[in-house]
């Protein structure tokens, strides 16, 4: 029997599922015939209260958007587990850099996440194409960093899940 808490699988197939529903619901509403649904620059784009009706103008955006985006999924992905792991996990009780420079990163990363959040929140407000490039830009440096990750590990049971999708041939 599967068990949804335990199939990471599972979880997938659930959030899959509910992403078609609301998809569907939403169209059903009239939502994907909007503005916000178009691509590219157009009269009705504006960023922080500034049009957005050139290809150059548009493009920069797009280039923010992608290189934020990986710039803060790399970071995240870097630093994240090194504060849940080595600083804020009692059983650790050796730091590689000294308590400043620990909370130096700390402060420098979640300052840096904070900052773009403004220009990010803005940018979701006006045209899917800019949440298409963050979310591939995002998705990508996610692949990067977990087969990583993946890399320095063993697959417990080969014959369970037979996908080679991560699996690095060399």
């Amino acid at each position: 029997m599967i068990d949804p808490f335990h199939d990471k699988r599972c979880t997938v197939a659930i959030i899959l599922v509910w992403c078609i529903i609301v998809v569907i619901i939403f169209s059903s509403l009239g939502v994907l015939h909007s503005n916000f649904f178009r691509f590219g620059p157009s009269a009705t784009l504006h960023f922080m209260s500034i049009p957005i009706d050139t290809f150059h103008e548009w493009f920069l955006l797009i280039i923010y958007c992608a290189c934020d985006t990986l710039v803060k999924s790399f970071s995240h992905d870097a630093l994240v587990p090194f504060f849940t792991t080595v600083i804020a996990d009692s059983k650790c009780k050796e730091l590689p850099y000294s308590k400043t420079t620990c909370l130096l990163i700390i402060e420098l990363y979640y300052g840096f996440c904070h900052f773009s959040q403004v220009f990010k929140f803005f940018l979701s407000l006006t045209q899917l194409d800019f949440i298409l490039v963050a979310a591939l830009a995002d998705m990508g440096m996610k692949i990067w960093s977990y087969r990583n990750y993946m890399n320095l590990k063993c697959q417990s049971n080969q014959t369970e899940d037979s996908s080679s999708l991560i699996e690095a041939n060399h």
